[in-house]
């Protein structure tokens, strides 16, 4: 983890977007090296609110890690940028890899996936091409009790198939990263190593069936429980700009980029930060 500078705070301010999930934060300049006293505000606004955004921000991808840095340690994922091996290229639209993407959590077919992303705007459309997040936390407090008690202790085997197949071009490719990265098992519900907060954790692109108990009865709980991350209550949708940061906490949060700008193109830059397994 880099350091950061023990010098003044700036003005700093954080500003709630919904109940459940999100917040913007203004009044900083993440080009430059963080005060400690921005550090932890922009943590703790990590931990309360799950998924944080910036506006503004056109760093240049040394500025990049060294934001993400203060953080964790960036992972080096399937495609890097140049000569930064941490910085991951997100294209979609017209020439890029996928144009929507299911409701995820990143790299949960991964032994230890990824704890938070970092992704910064490029190039984005006119209009649409907005991504949605949504409240693991929110998710699990919304179950009813009976089904808390039903699915304590469950775990769930997640795959990567879909995200391999958005990756590479070649079956070999493709095989060799399931090979390294595919058939995970997490449990259900998991709990926050700094909040302590109970979370509901099936990645609904990647999380395919139970560990457990199986059968048709397995099969549509799993699906419920899937469908919990569509509530709107859990969710807040982000309108990118260039220059805009989005910056989650993966075990907290799912997200959907939606799909609705047509023949236009979207860019991104995205950091993944190491951190401990998913544990109940």
């Amino acid at each position: 983890m880099a350091a950061v500078l023990d010098r003044p705070a700036s003005t700093l301010s954080i500003r709630r977007l919904q109940p459940n999930i999100g917040a913007e934060i203004a009044g900083v300049d993440l080009t430059q090296p963080l005060s400690q006293a921005d550090r932890d505000a922009i943590w703790q606004a990590l931990l309360d609110h799950h998924v944080i955004f910036f506006r503004d921000q056109f760093l240049d991808r040394d500025q990049h890690l060294a934001f993400a840095r203060a953080f964790g340690d960036p992972v080096v994922d399937a495609k890097t940028v140049g000569t930064h091996a941490e910085i991951q290229p997100v294209r979609s639209g017209i020439g890029g890899d996928y144009v929507r993407a299911a409701w995820h959590a990143d790299a949960t077919y991964r032994d230890n996936p990824f704890f938070a992303s970092i992704l910064l705007a490029h190039e984005v459309p006119p209009l649409g091409g907005d991504t949605l997040f949504s409240s693991a936390k929110a998710a699990y407090d919304g179950l009813e009790p009976e089904l808390r008690q039903r699915i304590e202790g469950l775990h769930a085997v997640h795959t990567g198939e879909g995200k391999a197949n958005a990756l590479f071009k070649t079956d070999a490719e493709r095989d060799a990263y399931l090979d390294k990265f595919s058939g995970a098992v997490h449990p259900v519900v998991i709990r926050h190593p700094h909040s302590g907060e109970k979370l509901l954790y099936v990645s609904n692109g990647f999380a395919k069936r139970f560990v457990e108990i199986e059968g048709p009865e397995a099969d549509a709980l799993l699906a419920d429980l899937k469908y919990r991350f569509t509530y709107p209550e859990y969710q807040v949708r982000f309108q990118w700009q260039p220059g805009s940061i989005a910056f989650w906490d993966n075990r907290a949060v799912q997200h959907h980029g939606v799909g609705d700008y047509g023949d236009h193109y979207r860019y991104f830059e995205r950091i993944v930060l190491a951190g401990p397994p998913p544990a109940a």
